[in-house]
């Protein structure tokens, strides 16, 4: 993702591999906490996919396969998106050196972070920080289904 177009703008960087429409819908986050920092981008809970193709995360600059930060973003949207469905998600943690282990995969994709936890919560809370204001709008106006709501 980061690599696409070579931007160092992260909405830049959207917008020339996913489009328009999901460029500009995407939400900010930003928390920080002792010797840790998560930004990046998140897409509104209706703007989700089948699949988990638009979702990067990347530890320290480097693209990575994480659980715990996959396990994070999916509990920040439970709820908020439909099962199966996955949102767009450019995660950016930057964390401590001695914090990450990258030795855990030949290829160095998946990763082992210490203060588990802490990361845990810090991106967990920091996606659903940003999704508060956007979810509480979509569900204002999204239109109930057929043959639900008060007129069903």
């Amino acid at each position: 993702m980061l690599r696409h177009g070579a931007s160092p703008d992260l909405r830049a960087s959207v917008l020339s591999a996913w489009g328009r429409e999901l460029a500009e819908a995407m939400v900010p986050i930003e928390r920080r906490a002792p010797g840790m920092a998560v930004t990046g981008l998140v897409s509104p809970p209706l703007l989700h996919r089948a699949t988990r193709s638009h979702q990067f995360v990347y530890v320290s600059r480097r693209w990575v396969r994480s659980r715990i930060l996959s396990r994070a973003i999916e509990e920040a949207y439970r709820g908020l998106v439909p099962e199966k469905r996955f949102p767009a998600v450019v995660l950016l943690l930057e964390v401590e050196p001695h914090a990450v282990d990258v030795n855990v995969h030949p290829t160095k994709a998946e990763v082992r972070l210490s203060r588990e936890n802490e990361i845990y919560q810090l991106v967990f809370s920091a996606v659903r920080e940003a999704l508060g204001p956007v979810a509480s709008l979509e569900a204002r106006f999204a239109s109930p289904a057929p043959g639900s709501g008060p007129m069903a």
